[in-house]
């Protein structure tokens, strides 16, 4: 389970909880009652995973600050950034690049940055190492966009201006 659906779990379980006791409580008072419970139970969630979401957001665009298009012969560069483990990494590449060649890219320019991958037909690239940190049984490298967890592989996703690429290794 991911960190956030973690998080959003326990709350649901809790206020669930709280939710059912509240309901009981007014099922002995009056039937109407737990309709607008529910109701009310529901408001307040939606209130409540919002704000998650969006302080989520708003984290990773602290992190990266605004960034200006460079044109250089024709094509537009982009800067993104990629954080690891607390390590904030910038790249510069042109237009229509992915995950795959950014990292690449700072691993030319950055020695303390690392790592391994390995090509799957019809897939992609697969990251199996960052940092010394080998992805296997007890976990694996997971990305994120801006706080998103990405649902396609590293060498499909096209990076935008000021995109910040979180990699997070999970249990």
């Amino acid at each position: 389970m991911f960190p956030e659906q973690e998080n959003i779990f326990i709350y649901l379980f809790k206020t669930l909880a709280l939710a059912r006791v509240l309901i009981l409580s007014l099922y002995m008072i009056n039937k109407k009652n737990i309709l607008i419970a529910f109701i009310l139970f529901c408001i307040v969630g939606s209130f409540y995973y919002l704000k998650l979401k969006n302080t989520e957001q708003r984290d990773v665009k602290e992190i990266a600050p605004p960034v200006e298009n460079n044109v250089i012969f024709g094509k537009q560069n982009i800067k993104a950034f990629l954080l690891i483990q607390d390590e904030k990494y910038d790249g510069e590449v042109e237009e229509d690049s992915t995950v795959l060649d950014i990292m690449q890219k700072v691993k030319l320019e950055n020695d303390k940055f690392d790592f391994k991958y390995t090509e799957h037909t019809g897939l992609g690239a697969f990251i199996n190492e960052i940092n010394g940190i080998r992805g296997g049984e007890g976990g694996y490298w997971i990305y994120y966009v801006n706080g998103i967890e990405a649902n396609v592989g590293v060498s499909n996703y096209k990076i935008k201006n000021g995109d910040v690429i979180s990699w997070k290794y999970e249990k």
